[in-house]
């Protein structure tokens, strides 16, 4: 086990400083040219608002863009300065951000190797503080569904991710396709992160060229369709269970109770919950038959009792 456990952590490693080496550098460049020219993209979507309400005018509807265009004006010299007192203090805050960030990407992987060989002794010796009897379906449980919902998920990020670069990048030609497709995929790790990284990447696209935001919008969503109906299900099956409206219940308990940590394992939590109140309901059925079962065993053995003191006498 230690052979295998220290060959997987250093292929797990490879890969990610492979993709941290080839990605990560390409990414931070483009969202340093982003942040750059930002201020260029919100004057030309002004400009095309600005167009628009033209057109309405000489079309004679009765409608002004006049009160969103002021806004959007004032929303943009707030953005503007928020953006640039945030550059400022991150390039303040570098040195000891990197030093923190070091620290705990250096605890995270010696704590993963750790588990790594010793995972299932550990889980054990927590499971041991649990009655007998649920032991073991307690522990099955939790594992598969936190496992099944992560890997569910993170195959979604991946096709979407790789999806969505190979689109924006080779075929529409989106600027910073890269930030964008990678940036969509991250937020899919989470539920109902893809549909808000598409529409944020969408209305950012639509400061620039509002036709390539539409077909940027239809790529998106023609891509997540096919995703998660059906390379996920044929992958995994049904992950969760659980109704959309529930999954959107548990993310926002999630994200209310624990912010962001919250919302990653809020689903999975919610899958536990659910099977124990399932496994609940079954055991008070089966103890509700028992008891029936007996209630009539008692009763057909007083008729019997009754059948024979009467022949008796």
């Amino acid at each position: 086990r230690e052979i295998a456990a220290s060959f997987v952590f250093l292929v797990a490693l490879l890969l990610v400083l492979a993709l941290g080496v080839t990605l990560l550098p390409l990414v931070i460049a483009q969202a340093q040219q982003l942040v750059a020219r930002l201020p260029e993209w919100f004057d030309s979507g002004r400009r095309q608002l600005v167009m628009l309400d033209n057109k309405i005018e000489d079309m004679g509807w009765p409608m002004s863009l006049d009160a969103l265009i002021a806004q959007i004006n004032d929303r943009l010299k707030d953005q503007l300065q928020a953006i640039a007192s945030t550059t400022v203090n991150l390039t303040l805050n570098l040195a000891v951000f990197t030093v923190t960030k070091l620290l705990d990407v250096l605890l995270t992987v010696i704590s993963t190797f750790y588990l790594l060989q010793h995972g299932q002794e550990v889980w054990r010796s927590i499971i041991e503080w649990l009655p007998a009897p649920i032991q073991k379906p307690f522990s099955n449980t939790l594992r598969l569904s936190f496992q099944n919902y992560f890997i569910g998920q993170l195959i979604l990020a991946t096709c979407m991710a790789s999806g969505l670069i190979s689109l924006f990048v080779l075929l529409l030609k989106v600027p910073f396709g890269l930030l964008f497709g990678l940036t969509i995929g991250a937020m899919a790790l989470v539920p109902f992160g893809g549909s808000v990284g598409i529409g944020l990447v969408t209305l950012l696209v639509a400061l620039q060229d509002i036709g390539l935001a539409l077909q940027v919008l239809a790529v998106a969503l023609i891509l997540q369709q096919i995703v998660e109906n059906l390379v996920a299900p044929r992958v995994l099956g049904s992950v969760t269970g659980l109704n959309p409206f529930w999954v959107f219940i548990a993310i926002l308990t999630g994200a209310r109770v624990g912010g962001l940590l919250g919302v990653v394992v809020a689903v999975p939590t919610a899958v536990v919950i659910k099977e124990a109140l399932v496994v609940a309901r079954q055991v008070k059925q089966e103890r509700d038959m028992a008891q029936n079962i007996f209630v009539d065993f008692e009763q057909k053995n007083a008729e019997v009792q009754g059948f024979r003191s009467s022949e008796f006498e």
